[in-house]
């Protein structure tokens, strides 16, 4: 509470988008959110897995975002689904739910999407990477099994062939790789690691390149102007590219209004 304290005093108010694990699996994690977004606002991948009563209690709805996601191998389905719609019903801003293809419940997933499209919410197919009975996905998808996908998916979000597997890795082929830039990361936004370490870019590891100090020991400090890409390329499609603001901007504002744009300029 005293970091997030701290960087509103220096830089105002900031948009905290927590990742996994599993952020409400931390103590007293709710409390830590009902203060912070009395000055920030917030958004969490989370399975779920908390009391929504407890949340929908003490935090007030217009200043945090949901990611959830749905795993089948852990959570009951329609259990999953009443706190989507309990989230909703209380004002909080829950649009999508992200699933993982995961090969054993392929066949499931008309049924799951219709669940969640029942209360108005969109179901996110997301391919499987990883390892499954010694094959390796998403290569191992059948052809069959990813023309389904992408038909449920509504995108193109698998390849037809095994080579090329996810489209929205690298969308817009070559053009969407820039080379080195003037990019505003490290003055806007910083990936933050569990040990309070900040980095400027979402690519970088936790070494000396890139590095903006760390929040716990107070040493972080965002760059007072846009730097030159650390990489000789870049094909983040969330890159802060200077002059590109109509590409970008949205994603992290959340907004639809032209006149952000044009200030951010």
């Amino acid at each position: 509470m005293e970091i997030w304290d701290g960087i509103y005093d220096r830089y105002g108010s900031a948009h905290i988008h927590c990742s996994g694990g599993e952020p409400f699996y931390y103590p007293r994690f709710i409390d830590i959110l009902a203060h912070v977004m009395e000055k920030h606002t917030m958004e969490c991948d989370t399975n779920l897995s908390f009391d929504v009563e407890e949340f929908i209690a003490k935090v007030k709805p217009g200043s945090f975002r949901f990611a959830p996601s749905f795993h089948p191998e852990f959570a009951d389905l329609r259990t999953h689904v009443e706190k989507c719609r309990r989230l909703r019903e209380a004002g909080f801003d829950l649009q999508g739910v992200n699933y993982i293809c995961w090969p054993p419940h392929l066949e499931r997933i008309p049924e799951f999407k219709k669940a969640y499209e029942d209360i108005g919410v969109v179901l996110t197919l997301i391919p499987f990477r990883g390892r499954h009975e010694g094959k390796d996905y998403p290569d191992a998808y059948a052809p069959e099994q990813r023309r389904r996908i992408n038909q449920l998916s509504g995108n193109p979000v698998l390849s037809e062939d095994y080579g090329s597997w996810y489209k929205g890795a690298n969308q817009g082929g070559e053009n969407h790789t820039r080379r080195a830039a003037n990019c505003r990361a490290g003055q806007m936004y910083a990936k933050i690691h569990p040990d309070g370490n900040a980095l400027r870019c979402c690519f970088l590891d936790p070494d000396e390149r890139g590095m903006m100090g760390n929040l716990i020991d107070g040493t972080f400090k965002l760059y007072e102007e846009p730097k030159i890409c650390e990489f000789p390329a870049c094909s983040c499609w969330k890159s802060m590219i200077v002059g590109e603001e109509e590409r970008w901007l949205r994603h992290w504002v959340g907004v639809e209004k032209k006149d952000v744009v044009q200030a951010a300029r």
